[in-house]
């Protein structure tokens, strides 16, 4: 795909999930309350099934749905102890996604086993990583411990477009101005840019929140994390989307603030209608677009930096054989 600026034509390939995979970041597949301890749920993610399932232990695990038996969904099976139990021939697999039990004979085959995801969660949230190993740490806020923070997650409804493509708000200035009605004297204009993150602060007029310091940061393509700081109240922001198939996304809104902060509740319900208020602007227009950005001009500086970066991010799928 050709982009063009007035200042330097370029030419950008965005990752095809059928030939090249998915980009490799954390990506929230549940809530965490969805999946209490001795339960485990189904869910689609990247272009096939997982399972999310809670042992005795508390602890979260996210594998590939499918028995490597005769390919029984596993969501349809049970919970013992820290066991996952195919309901078809009673096939066990433990926590580390090898199959530790066939009822009708002592041999278990080598290839008895699902691909196991890196998981963890942090802000409600179950993060599976799409790769053999995590290449960054969890999403977090920078200027924040984790520790010290109240928050609420809602999960939003799937749009038809890529993870980045919905981040690439991060860098779309003329959107947040002319869509939000947020007005900057500066556009940002120190990017800290690592492998994995991105992280830069911004000063806007925002007619909900008013006058606000902003810092963002960026995990992969698909994770936001923005403080506002307006006068003496914090409000926390995380954003996070995943892929459910190769043609639609969903994702999940996380609103916090310190947690001893005056009422922290109402700063939460405070944030948590300003983000419902930006997707009612923005996803009717996700909804019906056809991706295309073929014709940029010099004021998308930032955005096309974004959708470079979104073009040459790792991409991969080793759960491919095993999740499809």
């Amino acid at each position: 795909m050709a982009l063009e600026t007035e200042q330097q034509p370029t030419a950008i390939r965005f990752p095809d999930p059928a030939v090249d995979g998915y980009h490799q970041c954390w990506y929230a597949v549940a809530m965490s309350d969805e999946v209490p301890s001795g339960r485990v749920l189904g869910k689609e993610f990247l272009d096939g099934r997982i399972v999310v399932w809670r042992g005795d232990d508390g602890v979260a695990r996210v594998h590939s749905a499918y028995c490597r038996h005769m390919g029984a969904d596993l969501a349809l099976g049970e919970v013992d102890g820290c066991v996952l139990r195919c309901e078809f021939h009673h096939w066990e697999y433990g926590a580390d996604g090898r199959c530790a039990k066939i009822p009708v004979q002592d041999h278990i085959p080598e290839r008895a086993r699902l691909f196991s995801f890196p998981t963890q969660e942090r802000f409600g949230l179950i993060w599976a990583f799409n790769g053999e190993a995590p290449l960054y740490d969890l999403p977090a806020f920078p200027t924040t411990a984790t520790e010290d923070i109240v928050s609420r997650v809602f999960q939003i409804e799937p749009l038809p477009v890529p993870p980045y493509v919905i981040l690439s708000n991060t860098h779309d200035f003329q959107h947040v101005a002319i869509m939000h009605g947020a007005t900057m004297e500066h556009e940002p204009q120190h990017f800290d840019v690592q492998e994995h993150t991105i992280e830069f602060e911004n000063e806007v007029h925002d007619p909900t929140l008013g006058t606000t310091q902003q810092h963002f940061k960026i995990f992969g393509t698909n994770t936001l994390t923005l403080a506002n700081q307006t006068g003496p109240m914090l409000l926390l922001s995380l954003f996070t989307a995943t892929p459910i198939n190769n043609a639609a996304t969903t994702g999940y809104t996380v609103t916090g603030t310190l947690a001893a902060a005056p009422d922290p509740q109402r700063i939460i319900d405070h944030g948590e209608h300003f983000a419902r208020t930006i997707m009612e602007d923005d996803n009717p227009v996700l909804m019906t677009m056809r991706f295309r950005p073929d014709t940029p001009i010099a004021a998308d500086r930032a955005l096309m930096r974004w959708f470079r970066r979104a073009a040459e991010y790792p991409a991969a799928h080793p759960s491919r054989e095993l999740i499809t």
